[in-house]
């Protein structure tokens, strides 16, 4: 296919999309970065004749490259009548979450992703646990107080030193 076909076939392709949605799009929205693809597919777009705005975000970016960017938007500008442009400066919002990324407690989250795993790992036991206590909710009083925990769980904690639930009610389980 040449050339002059490939670009026909896809600048209908995105007026057919559009033209397909439930509710037509009245613009499309391209980012541009100032490379090859970014500037190939906003040119497509703008040649569909709809109304097309194009963002510029940069992020920390060297002028150098955030130049290209905007020598190409100043080119879609003259050559297009259908297109906006507008840039939104990324640098202070990347810059604060970086900060906020230094002062997080990676451990909690660990703590939180460990646990998440053993459930996903773990539904055997959950199931059990869910079946014991369910049956204990069918059985009489007499039953479900014959199962609870006779001992002091402060007496086992503090004094006796036992950390975990299973050091504590293993006596109560058995």
């Amino acid at each position: 296919m040449e050339v002059a076909k490939k670009i026909e076939f896809i600048k209908n392709w995105i007026l057919n999309y559009v033209n397909s949605m439930p509710t037509k799009a009245e613009s499309l929205v391209i980012g541009i970065s100032g490379g090859i693809d970014s500037s190939v597919t906003s040119t497509l777009s703008a040649m569909t004749g709809l109304r097309t705005i194009v963002l510029t975000m940069p992020i920390n970016q060297e002028k150098s490259q955030h130049n290209l960017s905007l020598k190409h938007l100043e080119w879609l500008k003259t050559n297009f009548k259908n297109v906006e442009s507008h840039t939104i400066e990324l640098n202070n919002l990347f810059n604060t979450f970086k900060s906020s990324l230094s002062k997080f407690d990676w451990r909690h989250m660990a703590a939180i992703f460990m646990a998440l795993f053993w459930l996903l790992f773990h539904p055997h036991l959950i199931i059990k646990k869910r079946r014991k206590n369910k049956s204990l909710k069918a059985g009489k009083e007499s039953k479900i107080i014959k199962n609870l925990f006779k001992g002091s769980v402060v007496l086992e904690y503090y004094i006796l030193r036992k950390k975990t639930y299973r050091e504590i009610f293993t006596k109560a389980e058995s």
